[in-house]
């Protein structure tokens, strides 16, 4: 079931690249349709005459919109060089209306408790009920056909990319919402890091590559004194947040790249009441019996497993970045390879090697209300988003205010930081780095230095991409869908964790795992698994 986005995507900006705003005439002859074919439930728009289907600027005579946002670093959004580029760009203004996402989410329900609504909403955090719901009041408009008329990046790329359009299209056949395409290697799988300086003590040259060598590993870990200070207080391996982040990670050993659903051959599974699941708690079990993972692992947060690595007391951990702390936290991007990534592993329960990939699209970004009254306007303002143009105004600004091309060969982006600022606060707070509808390794290539730490992530990970398996698209759930599943899923994860620190610290033996099964078929497995199939076959089929 799964589709190489990463691959698929960058074949595509070749040929996005010859649809880009700007690439074509902003004339007379690009003035705008006035009869479009609206959507059911979509007010016709009044665009302006001087709107041009093709070209830049979009409008010839300026327009302002109102455009609501979460923002958690206090940022004038009027202030920011993306801003101000597309408007050059464009002619389009906006009036802002922005909040911290402690307290976006209320004013964003009350928006459209009391219809009244922004024009747009820009990193919106649209949840997939949102979308459902208000799109089927006629608060969020349609927009596929305003996407085939004047959308060529998007419709491209959903060309080039079905999964996306599949991935944003509503149960009723309808897209409210326009998503952000974050495809970096470094960001699609959660990993786990091995302690470079452990296995150079200890004359490891070879990773484990199944789960028993991985036990070896982690007995040699706990007994020869990687860390060299005469005690035995090594930490063979570790995470944070209970088991969150280690659990699919260590599942997809035994077959699994889910906790909880997933997908194979069109079939939808329950995870936790497969056999693989019982090997993964299991060998959970005896990695904590035998103190080979870490005894605080349901107890302690991010910040506490820091602080353990500050202490040099952990030889593998799950995260994001290979940093280890000591040492090694002020890591040179040339040296952080040598905190090598697991590779994925094989047992008895799963034969083939996988990795679980995550999703790179994340929903609900941009939409479009009923208020707005320059739909096809704002649709290609949405657009530019996803072009290279629109990329480089979201990331850098623009050219000649905030940043400048380097004089190396080959040239790469420089900020322009004012003095007495520093690089990174410049970039957080006068650039953007939130509004891009698409980035992936190969535009972020054409702009940086080649010794850029995300480069030397992605390198890392790359030699595993192969082995990436989603486990469940993103789909939608309608109404009835949504609240079932709700009232299903949250007593069965809270039975589901409470099963696994069960079983893993050994307060109940593995033995008990049928009866385990018995209970959680009684709490409406059956009726989950049927609903997340038909929301899978509609997410399959969408055109």
């Amino acid at each position: 079931m799964r589709k190489r986005t990463v691959r698929s995507v960058a074949a595509a900006v070749a040929l996005i690249l010859a649809v880009l705003p700007g690439c074509a005439s902003n004339g007379n002859e690009g003035n705008t349709k006035t009869n479009i074919n609206q959507a059911e439930g979509q007010k016709p728009s009044d665009t302006p005459k001087t709107f041009n289907e093709t070209g830049l600027p979009i409008v010839d005579q300026p327009i302002k919109l109102t455009m609501m946002g979460a923002e958690d670093m206090q940022r004038n959004w009027e202030d920011l060089y993306f801003f101000k580029g597309m408007e050059k760009d464009t002619n389009i203004q906006f009036k802002y209306t922005t909040l911290p996402s402690t307290s976006y989410q209320e004013r964003k329900n009350l928006a459209f408790a009391s219809n009244e609504l922004p024009d747009v909403f820009f990193n919106g955090g649209l949840s997939s009920n949102d979308e459902v719901n208000y799109g089927s009041q006629g608060m969020l408009i349609p927009l596929e056909q305003l996407i085939a008329d004047y959308a060529p990046t998007l419709t491209k790329l959903f060309e080039h990319n079905p999964e996306i359009r599949q991935s944003i299209t509503a149960p009723d056949g309808h897209i409210y919402a326009l998503p952000q395409i974050a495809d970096h290697p470094r960001d699609r799988f959660p990993r786990l890091f091995v302690n470079g300086e452990w296995l150079n003590n200890l004359n490891i040259s070879q990773l484990p590559s199944t789960v028993d060598e991985l036990y070896d590993m982690l007995v040699k870990f706990r007994d020869e004194d990687p860390n060299q200070n005469g005690v035995a207080d090594e930490i063979p391996l570790t995470g944070d947040n209970k088991l969150h982040y280690l659990r699919p990670i260590m599942l997809s050993y035994f077959g699994y790249v889910s906790d909880f659903v997933n997908v194979k051959d069109d079939k939808v599974n329950f995870v936790p009441v497969q056999s693989g699941y019982k090997d993964y708690l299991t060998f959970m079990n005896k990695l904590y019996a035998e103190k080979l993972l870490d005894p605080e692992i349901f107890s302690q947060n991010k910040a506490q497993m820091t602080a353990k690595g500050e202490n040099e007391l952990y030889g593998v951990m799950g995260n994001s970045l290979p940093i280890f702390g000591g040492k090694d936290r002020q890591v040179v991007p040339n040296n952080i390879l040598d905190n090598p990534q697991m590779p994925p592993l094989v047992s008895e329960a799963g034969a083939t090697p996988i990795y679980l990939e995550r999703d790179t699209i994340r929903r609900g970004m941009f939409a479009i209300t009923s208020a707005n009254k320059h739909p096809e306007a704002t649709i290609r303002w949405f657009d530019y988003l996803y072009s290279e143009e629109g990329y480089l105004h979201a990331q850098y600004g623009i050219e000649g205010e905030s940043y400048r091309w380097s004089d190396t060969d080959p040239k790469y982006v420089e900020f322009m930081v004012p003095e007495g600022m520093l690089e990174n606060d410049f970039k957080n707070m006068k650039v953007s780095n939130l509004g891009y509808g698409f980035a992936n390794e190969e535009l972020e290539k054409k702009f940086l230095n080649s010794s850029w730490l995300g480069f030397v992530l992605n390198d890392q990970v790359g030699q595993y991409e192969d082995y990436g398996q989603k486990a469940f698209p993103l789909t939608y759930f309608t109404e009835d869908e949504l609240q079932r599943v709700n009232a299903i899923t949250v007593d069965l994860q809270t039975f589901i964790e409470q099963m696994e620190a069960k079983i893993v610290v050994g307060q109940d033996p593995v033995s008990k795992w049928e009866e385990y099964v018995q209970t959680m078929n009684k709490m409406g497995v059956e009726e989950l698994v049927a609903i997340y199939q038909a929301s899978y076959d509609r997410w399959k089929n969408a055109k």
